[in-house]
């Protein structure tokens, strides 16, 4: 499934399930970071991350450090003002041990809804 498939499936089961979201929303403690997908009523970021967000892209990515460190800031920013971050991403790509035990990763959009309805 390519990326722009996938996001049409997260918007469609959103709206199916009546989830209130905000496409690349953006705030002003952020700068001009944006997030995927912003929950309002529910509180909750969702972010989708593709290999290139845990691993670098080819032998000469060179933004892949810039791209950690801005993954890191837009977590610790949405944190720091009650906001919950939900990754969510393909179950075939493995998740380094120090970020499998700091963040919070979806793989299916069961999954995904499942914790949805419980917030």
């Amino acid at each position: 499934i390519s990326s722009a498939a996938s996001d049409v499936y997260k918007r469609q089961m959103l709206k199916c399930n009546g989830i209130e979201y905000q496409r690349e929303k953006m705030f002003p403690w952020m700068g001009k970071k944006r997030l995927d997908f912003f929950l309002p009523g529910k509180n909750i970021a969702i972010e989708c991350q593709g290999v290139q967000h845990f691993y670098p892209y080819g032998s000469d990515d060179r933004d892949f450090e810039a791209r950690k460190q801005r993954d890191t800031d837009k977590y610790n920013e949405c944190t720091s003002n009650g906001v919950q971050v939900l990754y969510y991403m393909s179950e075939l790509i493995p998740v380094p041990d120090e970020m499998a035990e700091k963040y919070r990763y979806v793989t299916s959009l069961d999954e995904l809804l499942a914790i949805l309805n419980d917030k």
